[in-house]
């Protein structure tokens, strides 16, 4: 058994990785298929005016000028499968805002009038969706730019050294707010760009290590003696060694940017609806204290149990177990 086949063997025997991996499972799940869970428009309606599915994704702008009242009315006579809530994250509401909990909206209103319900189920989009894309960037042009100092040195490595130590020096809100002003428009794209800019540092530092370390082993230089290229160096020997550090890596970034999408929501860099969102609602403008209460606690176990399963991923590579 090797090394990777023990460390699996490893994580799956672990409880508390089991348990984490579960939750943020169920944390993607939702925000993948959050309008499954809540959405003002039918999941799929069949009757007079033809057929359609998932109409609050494809008929967005249409639907989000209708009240409540004339969707019900508009589906009648339809064959139609509603999601578990019919209510979108930013429809605003007949009843207003700051509206109590009740039938028709069990969290109540914010102050702009939406459903805080169905604020809590899309804000899980606004947790997986910008970190995934904004790692999967900063990983991408980490690798890219610590092979290259690595194996090229010199002038360039110095380069990238330098820019690596300059943006690890800023925080990640801070460069997020400065994206969203320097935007036209306000896309909700900051936070992606900022995890991109400030975390490909980290990557960039680990990769350019195993560089050098690959370069002066035995199997760097029998490599290059039997006439590969450095492409081909790095991609049959670097990106195998490099990969567990990355995944450790990775991993271990999690937590951190957990707090850091509820701290760019709190501060309303962020459009999209999200618990970050709702926590701002009520500190500074009175708004509903059980949306904010909802959105602490998942805001805690998300972030608890990113940092469970970075711990037990590190402990289960680690090459002293």
């Amino acid at each position: 058994m090797n090394h990777a086949e023990r460390a699996r063997v490893r994580l799956a025997g672990s409880r508390p990785a089991r348990l984490a991996a579960l939750w943020l499972a169920c944390i993607a799940f939702v925000a993948l298929f959050a309008e499954l869970f809540a959405s003002e428009a039918p999941i799929v309606a069949i009757g007079p005016r033809g057929a359609s599915a998932f109409a609050a994704v494809t008929s967005a702008a249409e639907y989000a000028t209708l009240s409540r009242d004339a969707v019900l009315a508009r589906h009648a006579r339809d064959f139609a499968v509603w999601p578990v809530w019919k209510s979108g994250p930013q429809r605003r509401s007949e009843v207003g805002p700051d509206a109590p909990p009740s039938v028709v909206h069990p969290l109540g209103t914010d102050t702009h009038g939406r459903d805080v319900l169905a604020i809590v189920v899309h804000g899980a989009r606004g947790v997986t969706g910008p970190l995934l894309v904004g790692l999967f960037f900063a990983t991408a042009l980490g690798v890219a730019l610590g092979t290259v100092a690595g194996t090229r040195g010199g002038v360039f490595e110095a380069l990238v050294l330098r820019c690596a130590e300059l943006c690890a020096a800023v925080p990640t809100v801070l460069v997020a707010a400065v994206v969203a002003a320097l935007a036209p428009h306000r896309t909700g794209t900051a936070l992606v760009v900022a995890i991109a800019l400030v975390r490909w540092a980290e990557v960039a530092r680990v990769v350019r290590y195993e560089s050098i370390r690959l370069a002066t082993s035995n199997v760097g230089m029998a490599a290059r003696a039997l006439g590969c290229t450095e492409l081909q160096i790095a991609r049959r020997h670097l990106l195998p060694r490099v990969l567990p550090a990355l995944v450790v890596e990775t991993a271990g970034a999690l937590p951190a940017l957990v707090w850091t999408e509820a701290a760019v929501s709190f501060l309303g860099i962020d459009v999209s609806a999200s618990w970050g969102s709702l926590i701002a609602d009520a500190f500074t403008r009175g708004g509903s204290t059980s949306g904010a209460a909802c959105a602490v606690v998942l805001v805690i176990l998300t972030a608890s149990a990113a940092t469970l399963l970075a711990e037990s991923v590190r402990d289960a590579l680690s090459p002293k177990r």
